[in-house]
């Protein structure tokens, strides 16, 4: 009998060999007599991520910078992709960070979606996405799988038998039912080439989740929803841009504690900031400057590959030294996982190497071409896992 893969052991082994993950779903559900395509969304407080399956079952990410401004009539020359909404034409995430956009609010879920111009970006990210995946333009029903902070994750007990159970905190519960739960997005995305298609994405289902329980999800199960593993116990670190997150995951009965160990990446991007403290960089521009290493200075952009290096140095030791407690228990097998991973890959691994621990027997560290987009992976196929489960 052939072994049956986890969801991430597929997307490591096509990242390894640089084609992109196939799965054999199509990435639609039934809800009564509609269709609704599936999107994974993971708002990061420095980035959007985003998750779709095609009509074929290919896996299509992207990754849009939390940034947003009204867009600027540009004369002549180059044109930007822009979106209107209603009476706003405006820019998102590279984009406008490229114009001096600014970075949107960073805060918990209930606190940012009611700023509109979240909404409009969330909007116009999700359009990008299925853009990326090759949908044509249209009205489509949405089932959104919508990754939220650990935090906002509370245990219910039921009235009737007292059992526990996990659930949405009131506030983000309150502010994903007014603001997103049977939303209509209508948007016209205008390409360089000026050319107008509208679309009309009714938001019907929106099903939230921890953010780090997502890396538990793609590691523990198959595509189809089957559990491959014989973990019972796992610690997730996830370097994410805003926070540092220890989740304590039991398999069976199901459990998660969750504790916030400190700043994220952010740390490192403010360090990049004081290097440049004439560009007045947002923290979103910073933490994009981290990833690309390039920036505008003087009217040339700059290689900064050695600033951001020093950087890291600067930061990323004081991250692993708030990791090293938990890398070094022996109880839960630890999975290291977030977008701080693309960062620090080198320093977890020089870490890692001298410490009584075997990667796969004790710890695995998530793929760095994967670790941004996991979560937003995970949450699509727990709205494709959910919809089988109601059959």
């Amino acid at each position: 009998m052939s072994q049956v893969h986890s969801i991430l052991d597929t997307l490591v082994t096509a990242a390894t060999e640089g084609v992109p993950a196939t799965f054999a779903q199509q990435g639609v559900i039934r809800q009564g007599k509609a269709d609704l395509l599936v999107v994974g969304l993971d708002n990061g407080n420095d980035a959007l991520k985003g998750a779709v399956l095609t009509n074929t079952g290919q896996l299509v990410t992207v990754r849009i910078p939390t940034a947003f401004r009204e867009a600027l009539i540009v004369q002549g020359g180059k044109q930007e992709v822009a979106y209107t909404s209603g009476a706003t034409t405006y820019w998102i995430g590279d984009t406008a960070l490229e114009h001096d956009g600014d970075g949107l609010f960073i805060g918990p879920t209930y606190q940012r979606i009611v700023d509109p111009r979240m909404r409009l970006f969330l909007a116009a990210g999700v359009v990008e996405l299925l853009v990326t995946a090759g949908y044509a333009p249209g009205v489509y029903q949405l089932a959104l799988g919508f990754a939220i902070p650990n935090d906002e994750i509370v245990a219910i007990r039921s009235e009737a038998g007292g059992e526990e159970s996990l659930g949405v905190c009131d506030e983000t519960r309150s502010v994903l039912l007014s603001y997103l739960k049977g939303a209509i997005w209508q948007i016209s995305r205008t390409d360089p080439y000026g050319v107008a298609m509208h679309w009309e994405l009714h938001v019907a289902l929106v099903l939230p989740q921890a953010q780090t329980v997502g890396t538990l999800l793609a590691a523990t199960r198959s595509p189809s929803g089957r559990v491959v593993t014989d973990l019972e116990g796992v610690t997730v670190l996830d370097i994410g841009g805003g926070d540092l997150q220890r989740i304590e995951c039991t398999i069976n009965p199901y459990q998660i504690v969750a504790r916030r160990l400190g700043d994220g990446t952010i740390r490192i991007a403010r360090v990049l900031k004081e290097k440049f403290p004439q560009l007045e960089l947002s923290d979103v521009a910073a933490q994009r400057a981290l990833v690309t290493r390039r920036l505008m200075v003087s009217g040339r952009t700059r290689d900064i590959s050695h600033q951001v290096q020093e950087a890291i140095a600067s930061q990323g030791q004081a991250i692993l030294a708030d990791l090293l407690p938990s890398l070094r228990q022996s109880r839960r097998f630890v999975l290291i996982t977030g977008g701080g991973v693309m960062l620090l890959q080198d320093a977890i691994t020089e870490r890692l190497a001298v410490e009584p621990k075997r990667r796969a027997e004790d710890y695995d560290l998530v793929h760095h071409a994967l670790a941004s987009h996991l979560n937003a992976i995970a949450v699509l196929f727990a709205v494709l896992f959910k919809a089988v489960k109601k059959r």
